[in-house]
């Protein structure tokens, strides 16, 4: 299928030059009816993708409104959104392998941290079901094998860059207040240079680095809120204690 899926976006994409409005609501429907599931099912994630622009000549590819669902038992819909995601690969490569991505940047990313009452984060649900899928020891599962069997796509991506991230850390059901936080700007390793990876392992690597840095920044945050909380409870503590000495 996801051969399939490669050669009907080739032909989308060179469709665009001659037919215009007609191509690009194909391509939209490729991304969305076709892709889309293809990329669940790779990564355990659920993914819907929005409306794309795609300029064959400068070989820039811009997708709105990205989202990746909540695993299930969290309050909210969506754990992950992006404003924009955009490549800008090498047009040429389209019709070769590895397919080159010279930059690929995801801009303005929202993601939700949800903890609930047993100390859980969707987050962390989010991880584990990519660890499940893509074995640390082994690099693969059946899942991933499956995926990878139906396909020789490859892909190559010499930069790659979260900007403004927004992270929201809901620890409402540990009686905590929210927090919303801006990340740094994240860069990773090149992936897959020279020759190329498998498209989902790609998107692994890059759901990953997202995933554990907005982690990694969240712990940090819920840490702080617990140390004030029970500063907090202690000064209360105290308080309550120094009044009962003077009562007496």
């Amino acid at each position: 299928m996801k051969k399939f899926a490669l050669g009907l976006l080739l032909l989308l994409i060179i469709g665009v030059v001659g037919g215009g409005i007609f191509a690009k609501q194909k391509l939209d429907y490729f991304l969305n009816h076709d892709l889309a599931p293809l990329v669940s099912e790779s990564t355990g994630l659920q993914v819907e993708i929005g409306s794309v622009n795609l300029s064959l000549l400068s070989g820039q590819v811009e997708i709105s409104n990205f989202t990746i669902a909540n695993p299930p038992g969290y309050s909210s819909a969506k754990a992950v959104s992006f404003s924009t995601l955009r490549l800008s690969l090498d047009p040429l490569t389209l019709i070769s392998q590895p397919i080159h991505v010279q930059e690929f940047l995801l801009a303005e990313p929202a993601v939700l941290v949800e903890a609930n009452s047993a100390y859980q984060t969707n987050i962390q649900a989010m991880l584990d079901e990519l660890e499940t899928r893509f074995p640390a020891e082994s690099g693969s599962s059946e899942v991933a094998t499956k995926a990878q069997n139906t396909t020789d796509a490859r892909v190559r991506i010499d930069a790659f860059t979260i900007d403004s991230a927004q992270l929201t850390v809901d620890a409402s059901a540990l009686n905590q207040t929210s927090q919303s936080i801006r990340l740094p700007v994240l860069s990773i390793e090149p992936i897959g240079v020279p020759d190329g990876v498998a498209a989902n392992e790609a998107a692994r690597i890059i759901m990953m680095a997202l995933l554990e840095d907005a982690k990694a920044q969240a712990t940090e945050a819920l840490k702080d809120a617990a140390e004030d909380r029970a500063k907090e409870e202690l000064e209360e503590r105290a308080r309550g204690l120094l009044e009962d000495i003077f009562k007496r």
